[in-house]
């Protein structure tokens, strides 16, 4: 096909479908569409829009057959744009999706995402560059490789049931190109398919060696090694994604679990500037985030490095939103070590409506109460044991100051077992308090 019949593809293959551009910022969509309508597109067939949940509406009535997407966008990333309508729509299979990216490492990454991404746009770019670069993405969508031929036809075998001759169409693929990981990849479903895990293994593996940051063969071999229990080797298969991908809330939460679950504790802290990126965070990847860097703070506490538990709570503080439960969590943490002077910074960060709960009640008692004079914090404490608010850390406050009370409200012991009564599970913590 010459370079003349190219184009009145291109142009043909614009004016009959519509567009979808994907950008944050409004003079990078307001320029593509000008271009784009330069190149043949109708400005009428051409959709604009700055976020995730938008796009998502416009998959929905029109269908587009040309999506452009920024790397990052509101709600997160054109990557996982271009997933979310493979998986949701059949029209999808026949678009084409094109990633803007402006670093070379983005552009790497786009490349690897074989079949998510059809092309990608380097900035800065040229009028001619960008057309171009459609055009090849265009032509290579309506007219395959060999290898993406076969790739299509195994495909098709493989999840209609056949599998066996879906391998032997997939070992050919492979012969097609001199970067088959993608051929590897259906290779290792095809392999999980017949429940032979290691062999599966051995295919994403053969799939790295070709292109490491793989996108496919990262997924596949990450949810093996999670299958076998094999979490240090997860965990560090999990840092490539992250380092490599867009983070995503499921992803974000799978590796702050492998962190805590492995030790590696003073990484966690590391994952929340990628939490910050994320422009829309849903509860249960807050809880993650500020579950995981508690559990940091802990581990710093413990080896008597205050200065970085306090910052990386802080960290913890801020991600919560002011979530009573958490602040309160975090308050708890320091009168874990008796440090009670730090807890009072947290107190601000309640709100109001909470401030009659029993997570802030608990808290101003550990934070700002528990430095107040003996006696006083005894009452304190005493009073809201006997209102039912009743924590391990308020008593542990107690049987510390234990010397203060007056004989007939008990000894050491009996306020440990009363403890030990309500918390068996701390039984050794009050003992020790003792």
């Amino acid at each position: 096909m010459d370079s003349k019949q190219k184009r009145e593809l291109f142009e043909s293959f614009l004016r009959e479908n519509s567009v979808l551009i994907v950008d944050r910022v409004s003079s990078s969509r307001t320029r593509l569409a000008r271009a784009l309508s330069q190149f043949g597109a109708r400005m009428d067939s051409i959709r604009l829009t700055h976020h995730f949940n938008q796009a998502k509406d416009i998959f929905k009535n029109d269908k587009p057959k040309l999506v452009i997407s920024d790397y990052m966008i509101g709600g997160g990333s054109g990557f996982d744009l271009f997933k979310y309508y493979r998986a949701n729509f059949d029209e999808a299979k026949n678009c084409v999706f094109v990633l803007v990216t402006a670093t070379t490492s983005q552009a790497a990454v786009a490349k690897a995402a074989e079949e998510d991404v059809d092309a990608f746009i380097l900035r800065p770019y040229t009028p001619q560059s960008l057309e171009s670069s459609l055009i090849d993405a265009i032509i290579n969508k309506l007219y395959p490789s060999e290898y993406m031929k076969s790739i299509t036809a195994a495909k098709e075998l493989l999840y209609g049931g056949n599998i066996d001759k879906a391998i032997q169409a997939l070992k050919k693929a492979k012969e097609q190109s001199d970067n088959p990981s993608l051929a590897c990849f259906y290779l290792g479903q095809a392999e999980n398919m017949k429940e032979q895990v290691e062999g599966a293994k051995e295919q994403y593996q053969e799939g790295l060696s070709y292109n490491n940051i793989h996108y496919k063969c990262l997924s596949g071999l990450f949810k093996i090694l999670l299958e076998q229990h094999r979490f240090n080797d997860a965990y560090e298969l999990a840092q490539r994604l992250l380092k490599f991908y867009p983070a995503n809330a499921d992803r974000l939460s799978q590796i702050i679990r492998l962190a805590v679950q492995t030790g590696r504790f003073t990484d966690i802290e590391n994952f929340f500037s990628s939490y910050q990126e994320l422009n829309e965070r849903s509860e249960s990847l807050m809880k993650h985030i500020c579950a995981g860097l508690i559990v940091a703070a802990k581990y710093y506490l413990e080896k008597k490095r205050n200065d970085s538990a306090l910052k990386v709570l802080k960290m913890a503080a801020e991600a919560t939103g002011g979530h009573a439960r958490f602040l309160r969590l975090i308050v708890e943490a320091l009168a874990h070590y008796s440090i009670y002077d730090q807890g009072s910074d947290f107190l601000n960060l309640f709100k109001a409506e909470d401030k009659d709960g029993s997570d802030y009640q608990i808290a101003h008692f550990l934070g700002k109460e528990a430095m107040q004079p003996e006696e006083s914090v005894c009452v304190q404490g005493k009073e809201l044991i006997q209102q039912g608010v009743k924590n391990p850390y308020i008593y542990k406050r107690l049987i510390e100051l234990a010397a203060y009370f007056p004989a007939e409200d008990g000894s050491i012991k009996s306020l440990a077992q009363e403890a030990t009564n309500l918390w068996p599970d701390k039984k050794h913590f009050f003992e020790h308090l003792c």
